[in-house]
Protein backbone atom coordinates (compact mmCIF):
# COMPACT_ATOMS: atom_id res chain seq x y z
CA UNK A 1 0.00 0.00 0.00
CA UNK A 2 1.11 3.85 -0.86
CA UNK A 3 2.32 5.96 2.07
CA UNK A 4 -0.91 7.90 1.48
CA UNK A 5 -2.76 5.42 1.47
CA UNK A 6 -1.32 4.20 4.92
CA UNK A 7 -2.09 7.41 6.40
CA UNK A 8 -5.52 7.68 5.55
CA UNK A 9 -6.06 4.49 6.80
CA UNK A 10 -4.91 5.10 10.08
CA UNK A 11 -6.59 8.31 9.87
CA UNK A 12 -10.14 6.33 8.98
CA UNK A 13 -9.40 4.01 11.99
CA UNK A 14 -9.10 6.91 14.48
CA UNK A 15 -12.41 8.18 12.94
CA UNK A 16 -14.01 4.93 13.42
CA UNK A 17 -13.12 4.77 17.09
CA UNK A 18 -13.83 8.32 17.91
CA UNK A 19 -17.12 6.66 16.18
CA UNK A 20 -17.75 3.75 18.41
CA UNK A 21 -18.41 6.07 21.13
CA UNK A 22 -19.96 9.10 19.83
CA UNK A 23 -22.89 6.76 19.16
CA UNK A 24 -24.23 6.74 22.80
CA UNK A 25 -23.03 10.43 22.94
CA UNK A 26 -25.19 11.30 20.16
CA UNK A 27 -28.22 9.96 21.07
CA UNK A 28 -27.69 11.99 24.38
CA UNK A 29 -27.52 15.15 22.83
CA UNK A 30 -29.79 15.94 20.27
CA UNK A 31 -32.24 17.89 20.24
CA UNK A 32 -29.68 19.61 23.22
CA UNK A 33 -26.62 21.82 22.23
CA UNK A 34 -23.28 20.32 22.62
CA UNK A 35 -20.56 21.75 24.15
CA UNK A 36 -19.21 24.25 21.46
CA UNK A 37 -22.31 26.21 22.24
CA UNK A 38 -23.22 29.00 22.22
CA UNK A 39 -21.32 29.15 18.43
CA UNK A 40 -24.40 30.08 16.23
CA UNK A 41 -22.35 33.30 14.67
CA UNK A 42 -18.57 34.32 13.66
CA UNK A 43 -18.06 36.27 16.60
CA UNK A 44 -18.53 33.45 19.15
CA UNK A 45 -16.94 30.71 17.10
CA UNK A 46 -15.70 27.92 18.90
CA UNK A 47 -11.77 27.14 18.62
CA UNK A 48 -10.96 23.34 17.24
CA UNK A 49 -7.80 22.31 17.92
CA UNK A 50 -6.32 18.64 16.15
CA UNK A 51 -8.41 16.19 16.49
CA UNK A 52 -11.59 14.32 16.42
CA UNK A 53 -14.67 16.42 17.92
CA UNK A 54 -18.27 15.63 18.15
CA UNK A 55 -20.75 18.21 18.05
CA UNK A 56 -24.71 18.75 17.54
CA UNK A 57 -26.41 21.11 14.70
CA UNK A 58 -29.31 22.27 16.60
CA UNK A 59 -32.60 22.61 14.26
CA UNK A 60 -32.63 26.05 12.50
CA UNK A 61 -29.52 27.28 13.49
CA UNK A 62 -25.81 27.63 12.18
CA UNK A 63 -22.73 26.36 14.01
CA UNK A 64 -19.22 27.93 13.70
CA UNK A 65 -16.09 27.38 14.33
CA UNK A 66 -12.78 28.77 14.15
CA UNK A 67 -9.20 27.05 13.42
CA UNK A 68 -5.82 28.81 13.39
CA UNK A 69 -3.73 27.74 10.51
CA UNK A 70 0.21 28.34 10.80
CA UNK A 71 2.45 30.33 9.30
CA UNK A 72 2.94 28.73 5.23
CA UNK A 73 0.76 25.74 6.72
CA UNK A 74 -1.81 23.17 5.90
CA UNK A 75 -4.79 22.18 7.83
CA UNK A 76 -7.30 18.91 6.38
CA UNK A 77 -11.02 19.04 7.62
CA UNK A 78 -13.06 15.84 7.87
CA UNK A 79 -17.02 16.48 8.66
CA UNK A 80 -20.01 13.68 8.98
CA UNK A 81 -22.83 15.19 8.21
CA UNK A 82 -25.43 14.23 5.66
CA UNK A 83 -27.21 17.25 3.64
CA UNK A 84 -25.48 20.04 5.14
CA UNK A 85 -23.79 23.25 3.41
CA UNK A 86 -20.20 23.49 4.64
CA UNK A 87 -18.20 26.68 4.34
CA UNK A 88 -14.54 28.07 5.13
CA UNK A 89 -14.34 31.65 5.17
CA UNK A 90 -10.82 34.23 5.60
CA UNK A 91 -12.16 37.01 8.03
CA UNK A 92 -13.86 36.99 11.56
CA UNK A 93 -17.03 38.51 10.00
CA UNK A 94 -17.58 35.50 7.86
CA UNK A 95 -18.02 37.73 4.70
CA UNK A 96 -15.33 36.44 2.99
CA UNK A 97 -15.78 33.25 1.65
CA UNK A 98 -12.15 31.29 1.31
CA UNK A 99 -13.50 28.26 -0.10
CA UNK A 100 -17.27 26.94 -0.09
CA UNK A 101 -18.03 23.60 0.16
CA UNK A 102 -21.70 22.07 -0.45
CA UNK A 103 -24.19 21.75 -0.53
CA UNK A 104 -23.40 18.05 0.38
CA UNK A 105 -25.78 14.98 0.73
CA UNK A 106 -22.75 12.65 1.58
CA UNK A 107 -21.88 11.48 4.45
CA UNK A 108 -18.26 12.48 4.65
CA UNK A 109 -16.26 15.11 2.74
CA UNK A 110 -12.95 15.80 2.85
CA UNK A 111 -11.22 18.77 1.96
CA UNK A 112 -7.95 21.05 3.24
CA UNK A 113 -6.84 24.61 2.72
CA UNK A 114 -3.02 26.24 2.87
CA UNK A 115 -2.02 29.39 4.94
CA UNK A 116 0.43 31.23 1.87
CA UNK A 117 1.23 33.79 4.16
CA UNK A 118 4.20 34.91 7.06
CA UNK A 119 2.10 34.46 9.87
CA UNK A 120 -0.65 32.15 11.56
CA UNK A 121 -4.17 33.07 10.70
CA UNK A 122 -7.39 32.37 11.91
CA UNK A 123 -10.08 30.61 9.23
CA UNK A 124 -13.81 30.00 10.42
CA UNK A 125 -15.52 27.15 9.76
CA UNK A 126 -19.37 26.96 9.28
CA UNK A 127 -22.05 24.08 9.21
CA UNK A 128 -25.19 24.54 8.32
CA UNK A 129 -28.59 22.92 7.60
CA UNK A 130 -29.26 22.06 4.09
CA UNK A 131 -32.67 21.09 3.02
CA UNK A 132 -34.20 19.86 6.32
CA UNK A 133 -33.64 22.84 8.56
CA UNK A 134 -35.88 21.61 11.48
CA UNK A 135 -34.09 18.45 11.76
CA UNK A 136 -31.42 17.94 14.48
CA UNK A 137 -28.01 15.80 13.64
CA UNK A 138 -24.86 14.77 15.53
CA UNK A 139 -21.94 15.17 13.52
CA UNK A 140 -18.23 15.17 13.55
CA UNK A 141 -15.30 17.43 12.78
CA UNK A 142 -11.91 16.14 12.44
CA UNK A 143 -9.18 18.82 12.10
CA UNK A 144 -5.94 17.60 11.23
CA UNK A 145 -2.37 19.18 10.54
CA UNK A 146 -0.44 16.25 10.31
CA UNK A 147 0.71 16.53 7.01
CA UNK A 148 4.52 16.44 5.27
CA UNK A 149 5.87 20.20 5.61
CA UNK A 150 8.10 20.06 2.76
CA UNK A 151 4.92 20.60 0.48
CA UNK A 152 2.99 23.46 2.02
CA UNK A 153 0.67 24.71 -1.02
CA UNK A 154 0.92 24.54 -4.49
CA UNK A 155 3.24 27.79 -4.93
CA UNK A 156 5.47 26.75 -2.43
CA UNK A 157 6.09 22.87 -2.74
CA UNK A 158 10.13 22.97 -2.80
CA UNK A 159 12.58 25.44 -3.48
CA UNK A 160 11.76 25.38 -7.49
CA UNK A 161 8.13 26.49 -6.66
CA UNK A 162 6.38 28.75 -8.03
CA UNK A 163 6.71 26.70 -11.14
CA UNK A 164 3.40 25.60 -12.11
CA UNK A 165 3.25 26.95 -15.86
CA UNK A 166 5.27 26.60 -19.05
CA UNK A 167 5.76 30.48 -18.50
CA UNK A 168 7.68 30.04 -14.67
CA UNK A 169 9.61 27.02 -15.51
CA UNK A 170 12.28 27.15 -13.07
CA UNK A 171 16.05 26.37 -13.80
CA UNK A 172 17.12 23.29 -12.77
CA UNK A 173 21.26 22.26 -12.94
CA UNK A 174 22.68 18.68 -13.54
CA UNK A 175 22.46 16.20 -10.47
CA UNK A 176 20.03 14.67 -8.34
CA UNK A 177 17.04 16.47 -7.14
CA UNK A 178 14.50 15.61 -4.23
CA UNK A 179 11.49 17.42 -5.23
CA UNK A 180 7.25 17.22 -4.35
CA UNK A 181 4.47 17.93 -6.13
CA UNK A 182 0.83 18.10 -5.97
CA UNK A 183 -2.37 16.22 -7.16
CA UNK A 184 -3.14 17.96 -10.86
CA UNK A 185 -1.16 20.44 -9.90
CA UNK A 186 2.22 20.30 -13.19
CA UNK A 187 5.75 20.90 -12.01
CA UNK A 188 7.92 22.63 -14.94
CA UNK A 189 11.48 22.72 -14.89
CA UNK A 190 13.77 25.03 -17.74
CA UNK A 191 17.09 22.90 -18.61
CA UNK A 192 19.51 24.46 -20.46
CA UNK A 193 21.87 21.61 -23.01
CA UNK A 194 24.98 23.59 -24.30
CA UNK A 195 25.56 23.06 -28.14
CA UNK A 196 27.02 19.79 -29.33
CA UNK A 197 26.20 17.98 -25.25
CA UNK A 198 23.61 15.68 -24.45
CA UNK A 199 20.95 15.54 -21.57
CA UNK A 200 19.20 12.31 -20.04
CA UNK A 201 16.46 13.23 -17.93
CA UNK A 202 15.14 10.24 -15.75
CA UNK A 203 11.91 11.50 -13.35
CA UNK A 204 11.49 8.78 -11.35
CA UNK A 205 7.56 8.92 -9.59
CA UNK A 206 6.77 4.87 -8.80
CA UNK A 207 3.52 4.36 -8.24
CA UNK A 208 1.99 8.10 -8.51
CA UNK A 209 0.61 7.74 -12.52
CA UNK A 210 2.38 10.85 -14.22
CA UNK A 211 2.20 12.64 -17.76
CA UNK A 212 5.62 14.09 -18.36
CA UNK A 213 6.24 15.68 -21.16
CA UNK A 214 9.73 17.36 -22.82
CA UNK A 215 9.70 20.47 -25.19
CA UNK A 216 12.10 22.21 -27.21
CA UNK A 217 11.97 25.69 -25.92
CA UNK A 218 14.43 27.03 -28.83
CA UNK A 219 11.32 25.79 -30.82
CA UNK A 220 8.22 27.73 -29.79
CA UNK A 221 8.09 24.91 -27.52
CA UNK A 222 7.37 21.65 -29.83
CA UNK A 223 7.22 18.47 -27.89
CA UNK A 224 9.85 16.30 -28.27
CA UNK A 225 8.88 13.34 -26.30
CA UNK A 226 6.01 12.53 -23.62
CA UNK A 227 5.48 9.51 -21.14
CA UNK A 228 2.36 8.75 -19.23
CA UNK A 229 2.39 5.46 -16.59
CA UNK A 230 3.12 4.98 -12.86
CA UNK A 231 6.77 4.62 -12.87
CA UNK A 232 7.91 7.95 -14.35
CA UNK A 233 10.16 8.85 -17.46
CA UNK A 234 13.46 8.49 -19.03
CA UNK A 235 14.52 10.46 -21.76
CA UNK A 236 17.65 11.47 -23.60
CA UNK A 237 17.99 14.03 -26.23
CA UNK A 238 21.30 15.52 -28.29
CA UNK A 239 21.52 19.46 -29.18
CA UNK A 240 23.19 18.99 -32.72
CA UNK A 241 22.64 23.09 -33.29
CA UNK A 242 25.74 25.40 -32.86
CA UNK A 243 23.64 27.15 -29.80
CA UNK A 244 22.51 26.71 -26.35
CA UNK A 245 18.80 25.31 -26.05
CA UNK A 246 16.54 25.05 -23.57
CA UNK A 247 14.26 22.34 -23.01
CA UNK A 248 11.46 22.58 -21.06
CA UNK A 249 10.03 19.58 -18.61
CA UNK A 250 6.14 19.12 -17.34
CA UNK A 251 5.31 16.37 -14.75
CA UNK A 252 1.53 16.32 -13.79
CA UNK A 253 0.11 13.51 -10.94
CA UNK A 254 -2.95 12.49 -12.40
CA UNK A 255 -3.67 10.07 -9.32
CA UNK A 256 -1.64 9.92 -5.77
CA UNK A 257 -2.46 12.57 -3.49
CA UNK A 258 -1.21 16.19 -2.54
CA UNK A 259 2.12 16.68 -1.56
CA UNK A 260 4.03 13.57 -2.82
CA UNK A 261 7.91 13.45 -3.40
CA UNK A 262 9.56 12.31 -6.55
CA UNK A 263 12.97 12.07 -7.77
CA UNK A 264 14.52 13.70 -10.84
CA UNK A 265 17.59 13.50 -11.59
CA UNK A 266 19.69 15.36 -15.25
CA UNK A 267 22.63 14.10 -16.12
CA UNK A 268 24.32 16.53 -19.36
CA UNK A 269 27.57 15.16 -20.82
CA UNK A 270 29.82 16.36 -23.71
CA UNK A 271 30.31 15.40 -26.94
CA UNK A 272 33.54 17.11 -27.09
CA UNK A 273 35.45 17.07 -24.12
CA UNK A 274 39.61 17.46 -22.60
CA UNK A 275 40.46 14.24 -21.20
CA UNK A 276 44.39 14.64 -21.47
CA UNK A 277 46.79 17.57 -20.87
CA UNK A 278 49.92 18.37 -20.20
CA UNK A 279 48.39 20.75 -17.16
CA UNK A 280 49.18 19.21 -14.33
CA UNK A 281 45.68 18.78 -13.17
CA UNK A 282 43.83 17.16 -15.99
CA UNK A 283 44.70 13.14 -16.31
CA UNK A 284 42.94 9.65 -16.48
CA UNK A 285 43.32 6.69 -14.26
CA UNK A 286 45.74 7.54 -11.49
CA UNK A 287 46.22 10.88 -12.12
CA UNK A 288 47.92 13.64 -14.39
CA UNK A 289 51.00 12.34 -15.78
CA UNK A 290 54.06 15.45 -15.24
CA UNK A 291 55.75 17.18 -18.41
CA UNK A 292 59.09 15.70 -19.35
CA UNK A 293 61.14 18.17 -18.43
CA UNK A 294 58.32 20.56 -15.90
CA UNK A 295 57.47 22.06 -18.96
CA UNK A 296 53.59 22.46 -17.66
CA UNK A 297 51.12 24.30 -19.35
CA UNK A 298 48.48 25.84 -18.72
CA UNK A 299 44.95 24.07 -17.72
CA UNK A 300 43.17 22.27 -20.62
CA UNK A 301 46.50 23.18 -22.52
CA UNK A 302 49.28 21.08 -23.65
CA UNK A 303 52.68 21.02 -21.94
CA UNK A 304 54.64 24.35 -22.73
CA UNK A 305 56.79 24.15 -25.98
CA UNK A 306 59.03 27.27 -27.50
CA UNK A 307 56.59 29.80 -28.86
CA UNK A 308 54.10 28.89 -26.11
CA UNK A 309 54.12 28.96 -22.25
CA UNK A 310 50.50 27.95 -21.77
CA UNK A 311 50.83 24.89 -24.16
CA UNK A 312 48.50 23.92 -27.39
CA UNK A 313 45.06 23.51 -27.04
CA UNK A 314 42.72 21.06 -29.11
CA UNK A 315 39.27 21.98 -29.40
CA UNK A 316 36.51 21.66 -32.02
CA UNK A 317 33.66 23.90 -33.54
CA UNK A 318 29.99 22.74 -33.67
CA UNK A 319 28.84 19.09 -32.59
CA UNK A 320 30.33 15.86 -34.20
CA UNK A 321 27.23 15.04 -36.13
CA UNK A 322 27.79 12.95 -39.28
CA UNK A 323 25.79 14.53 -41.55
CA UNK A 324 27.70 18.39 -39.97
CA UNK A 325 29.71 19.96 -42.70
CA UNK A 326 30.78 22.54 -39.97
CA UNK A 327 32.12 20.46 -37.55
CA UNK A 328 36.09 20.97 -37.23
CA UNK A 329 39.10 20.80 -35.11
CA UNK A 330 40.99 24.23 -34.22
CA UNK A 331 44.48 23.77 -32.41
CA UNK A 332 45.90 27.14 -31.32
CA UNK A 333 49.20 28.15 -29.45
CA UNK A 334 51.26 25.63 -31.40
CA UNK A 335 54.74 26.74 -32.96
CA UNK A 336 54.24 28.88 -36.16
CA UNK A 337 55.29 27.62 -39.45
CA UNK A 338 55.64 24.07 -38.15
CA UNK A 339 54.18 20.81 -39.72
CA UNK A 340 51.40 18.92 -37.67
CA UNK A 341 49.63 15.69 -37.76
CA UNK A 342 46.48 15.32 -36.13
CA UNK A 343 46.20 11.72 -34.41
CA UNK A 344 42.97 9.52 -34.08
CA UNK A 345 42.91 6.31 -31.43
CA UNK A 346 40.31 4.08 -29.94
CA UNK A 347 41.55 4.93 -26.24
CA UNK A 348 42.94 7.40 -24.41
CA UNK A 349 46.50 6.88 -22.78
CA UNK A 350 48.95 9.67 -21.09
CA UNK A 351 52.83 9.30 -21.09
CA UNK A 352 55.53 11.45 -21.16
CA UNK A 353 56.50 11.66 -24.72
CA UNK A 354 58.77 14.16 -26.72
CA UNK A 355 58.65 17.25 -25.45
CA UNK A 356 54.89 16.42 -24.41
CA UNK A 357 51.95 14.41 -22.98
CA UNK A 358 51.02 11.60 -25.33
CA UNK A 359 46.92 11.31 -24.84
CA UNK A 360 45.83 8.97 -28.43
CA UNK A 361 46.38 5.19 -27.71
CA UNK A 362 44.46 1.59 -28.66
CA UNK A 363 43.98 1.20 -32.49
CA UNK A 364 45.56 4.80 -33.85
CA UNK A 365 45.27 6.61 -37.06
CA UNK A 366 46.94 9.18 -38.57
CA UNK A 367 44.32 11.79 -40.15
CA UNK A 368 45.00 15.39 -41.19
CA UNK A 369 48.62 16.74 -42.12
CA UNK A 370 48.89 20.15 -42.60
CA UNK A 371 51.13 23.22 -41.32
CA UNK A 372 50.16 25.28 -38.60
CA UNK A 373 49.81 28.92 -38.83
CA UNK A 374 52.08 32.16 -38.06
CA UNK A 375 49.27 33.21 -35.09
CA UNK A 376 50.16 29.26 -33.69
CA UNK A 377 46.91 27.98 -34.73
CA UNK A 378 46.09 25.07 -37.24
CA UNK A 379 42.34 23.94 -38.45
CA UNK A 380 41.18 20.45 -39.81
CA UNK A 381 39.64 20.45 -43.28
CA UNK A 382 37.16 17.88 -44.80
CA UNK A 383 35.42 14.90 -43.17
CA UNK A 384 36.76 13.56 -40.00
CA UNK A 385 34.88 10.76 -39.43
CA UNK A 386 35.08 9.53 -42.71
CA UNK A 387 39.18 10.21 -42.69
CA UNK A 388 38.71 8.20 -39.13
CA UNK A 389 36.61 5.88 -40.85
CA UNK A 390 34.03 6.42 -37.67
CA UNK A 391 30.73 5.29 -38.82
CA UNK A 392 28.53 4.34 -36.34
CA UNK A 393 26.56 6.88 -34.19
CA UNK A 394 27.61 6.80 -30.59
CA UNK A 395 31.33 5.95 -31.50
CA UNK A 396 34.22 7.38 -29.09
CA UNK A 397 37.42 8.51 -30.35
CA UNK A 398 40.27 10.88 -29.49
CA UNK A 399 42.27 13.07 -30.85
CA UNK A 400 45.71 15.12 -30.88
CA UNK A 401 47.66 17.52 -32.75
CA UNK A 402 51.61 16.71 -33.12
CA UNK A 403 53.77 19.19 -34.12
CA UNK A 404 57.10 19.96 -34.47
CA UNK A 405 59.28 22.12 -31.87
CA UNK A 406 62.61 22.42 -33.11
CA UNK A 407 66.13 21.99 -31.79
CA UNK A 408 67.47 24.25 -29.68
CA UNK A 409 64.57 25.89 -29.08
CA UNK A 410 62.22 23.27 -27.56
CA UNK A 411 61.90 22.46 -23.86
CA UNK A 412 62.84 19.47 -23.50
CA UNK A 413 65.18 19.37 -26.70
CA UNK A 414 63.13 16.62 -28.43
CA UNK A 415 61.74 18.38 -31.51
CA UNK A 416 58.33 17.92 -31.08
CA UNK A 417 55.56 18.14 -28.81
CA UNK A 418 51.27 17.92 -28.16
CA UNK A 419 48.35 19.81 -27.78
CA UNK A 420 45.93 18.65 -25.06
CA UNK A 421 44.15 15.88 -25.92
CA UNK A 422 40.08 15.53 -26.75
CA UNK A 423 37.55 12.98 -26.19
CA UNK A 424 34.60 13.30 -29.18
CA UNK A 425 31.11 10.82 -28.97
CA UNK A 426 30.05 10.88 -32.91
CA UNK A 427 26.20 10.85 -33.67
Amino acid sequence: MRPFLLARASRALLVLAALSSFGTLAAAQCPAPDAFEPNDTCATAAFLSDGVHAATLVANETDHYRVTVPAFGRVDFEVNTPNTKVSLWSDAACSVPHEAWGPWSEAIWIRHAYNNSAVAVDLYLTVEHYGFPAVCKNYWVEVDFDHPTNCVDPAREDAYAPNQDYASAAAIAPGFHQLFMNWFTPDYYRITVPAGESVDVLLDAWGLYVTVLLFDDSAGGTLIDSSINDTGALFHWLNTTSQSVDLVLSCEMYYGGDCVSYRLTVDRSDLVQTVCAGDGVTGIGAGPVPCPCGNTGALGHGCANSASAQGAALSAVGPPGFDNANFAFTCTGGVPGQPAILLQGTAVTALPFKDGVLCVGGSTERMQIGAIDGSGTWSSVGDEAAQGNVSTPGSVRFYQLWFRDPQPNSPCGQGSTFSSGLRVIWH
